[in-house]
């Protein structure tokens, strides 16, 4: 199905009903092929999607949707920078709508582009190096949100708003193109919390084994001075590495360099509208996910929950809100209480879907009950606890209804 939300928007059962007979047969074919829908250019209406779902309940392998920046002819530049926040939430109310089902399954933005169709695009933006800028920051705030499980641009090549150019049949990078060839080839691996002091850029870096990669976004008109510095021990052993740039003043809008750096790199001249990708390696790199406290923890044995690993949001837990809302214990992103009764300690608390904690641990071999203390205030059968073990999800634990101070749960 391909936005097809105006045939059935009246009627999701029956497109339901149609989805189900062609995965059946599918599968009949292939018992191991996955098969989801909805591609959907509007998601968000109620009546629709969860028509659609109600319909389908379990047999879905995977869900898809459109969106795109503006789908108003001439939008600037600065619009819609500001709409790739606003594009990278819209994946939580979609991710949402799944888990409310106990559909946890992989969830993909399958188009995404600036303007929905070429002709809105009067400027040429979409032929410009705010593109790259506009990928840059879409790609940063759908990462963290953690919504979204994989993002596929619309489209590969044509003479209007494609990836690539397609004249003469040279099929040339644009901008856009290039700062995506670079996610690929430098952007995988663990995601990096990265904050700037200047709204006019923007950043967010990805660490992998040896390398660690630190993306700069200047959404400006202007040139941008860029400092750099490292914390909590996230500081590359090497001091080289290779600077490439994304924007209008490179030969073909892409070009690198070897740079040096004493402490962080200072003194980065970004110009309008440019992305620099910052690669370095080295034999090792401070940070990364690390027992808290230094130690691995022993099992059999009790491990509190507020004592998960050192490394920061998106390595050791991911949290989707800002700040310690309790208050207590540690100074990052996760929301720790105390707790009411007696002895309790600490508590972590206000937990939403796709949020985690990760723990080193060290467990010989043999078999083991696990027992959570824990509290729901809704107490419905979609919330429950994940426990996995070097990503092989163990089981999951429904939890009941209690005071958040004190409740035992097994």
């Amino acid at each position: 199905f391909n936005e097809i939300d105006g045939d059935y928007s009246g009627d999701p059962s029956t497109l339901a009903t149609i989805f189900k007979q062609v995965r059946n047969k599918m599968r009949e074919a292939d018992s191991s092929i996955k098969v989801g829908a909805l591609a959907a250019a509007n998601p968000w209406g109620d009546s629709y999607m969860d028509g659609f779902l109600n319909g389908v309940g379990s047999e879905i392998d995977f869900f898809s949707y459109h969106h795109y920046g503006s789908g108003s002819t001439g939008t600037g530049i600065n619009d819609l920078y500001n709409s790739t926040e606003g594009l990278a939430s819209r994946a939580s109310g979609v991710r949402n709508k799944l888990v409310s089902r106990g559909l946890n399954i992989p969830l993909f933005l399958d188009e995404h582009n600036m303007f929905d169709t070429w002709d809105k695009d009067t400027a040429g933006l979409m032929r410009s190096s705010g593109s790259a800028v506009w990928d840059a920051l879409f790609l940063k705030h759908l990462v963290e949100g953690s919504d979204a499980d994989g993002l596929f641009t619309w489209n590969d090549a044509d003479y209007t708003y494609g990836k690539l150019d397609p004249s003469n049949n040279a099929y040339s990078a644009r901008w856009s193109a290039h700062f995506m060839k670079l996610a690929k080839d430098h952007l995988i691996g663990d995601f990096v919390d990265v904050s700037t002091s200047d709204g006019n850029v923007r950043g967010f870096a990805v660490r992998n084994g040896t390398k660690f990669s630190l993306v700069l976004i200047n959404r400006s008109d202007a040139t941008q001075l860029v400092d750099t510095s490292f914390a909590n021990n996230w500081a590359p052993s090497s001091t080289g590495y290779t600077e490439h740039r994304v924007s209008a003043s490179e030969t073909n809008g892409y070009g690198s360099s070897s740079r040096t750096w004493s402490g962080a790199p200072q003194n980065i001249s970004m110009p309008a509208h440019s992305v620099y990708v910052l690669v370095f390696t080295g034999s090792s790199i401070g940070g990364g996910q690390r027992p808290y406290g230094g130690s691995a923890r022993n099992l059999p044995g009790r491990i509190q929950a507020e004592d998960y690993d050192h490394g920061g949001k998106f390595v050791a837990y991911f949290d989707d809100s800002t700040g310690n809302a309790g208050g207590q214990y540690r100074s990052d992103h996760v929301d720790i209480y105390t707790t009411g009764d007696a002895g309790g300690g600490y508590r972590v608390n206000s937990t939403q879907a796709r949020e985690y904690w990760r723990y080193t641990v060290n467990v010989p071999a043999g078999g083991y009950n696990v027992k959570l203390r824990a509290a729901s205030y809704w107490g419905t059968s979609a919330n429950a606890i994940t426990i996995k073990i070097n990503g092989t999800t163990l089981g999951s634990v429904a939890v009941l209804a209690g005071a958040f101070s004190a409740r035992s749960q097994r």
